[in-house]
C-alpha cells in the first residue's frame, strides 16, 4: 500500500501516509460537496477534521517529500492461491458440520 511493504517502511513513511490519508484520501466538509460541477475544493473543511489533521500531524510528524507511489504488482503464485481456496472450502464445510 502506498509504497510501504514492511514495518520499517511504515515507520519511515508514516508522516507522509497520515498526511495523504487525512488531506487527499478523505476530507470532512462543512457543507455537501458539489460533485456535479467538480467543485470539491470549494467546500470548507470541517473544523473538527482540521483538529484531527493537526493532532495526527503532531503524532506522526511532518510529511516531508516521501514517495508514496504504489508498489509494482507481482504475479500471483497460483499454487498458493489454490491452497488458500482449499483451506477456505474446508473451513466452510467444517462450519456446516460436515467434517
Amino acid at each position: 500500500m502506498r509504497g510501504i511493504d514492511s514495518v520499517q517502511g511504515y515507520f519511515d513513511k508514516r508522516a507522509a501516509l497520515v498526511h495523504y490519508l487525512t488531506h487527499d484520501w478523505i476530507r470532512l466538509t462543512v457543507e455537501r460537496v458539489d460533485r456535479a460541477n467538480k467543485n470539491q475544493k470549494r467546500a470548507a473543511t470541517l473544523q473538527l477534521w482540521i483538529d484531527v489533521q493537526e493532532a495526527l500531524k503532531a503524532w506522526a510528524g511532518e510529511p516531508g517529500s516521501v514517495d508514496l507511489s504504489p508498489l509494482p504488482r507481482e504475479r500471483a503464485d497460483v499454487r498458493q492461491l489454490l491452497k488458500q481456496a482449499v483451506g477456505c472450502f474446508r473451513t466452510a464445510v467444517a462450519h456446516q458440520g460436515r467434517t
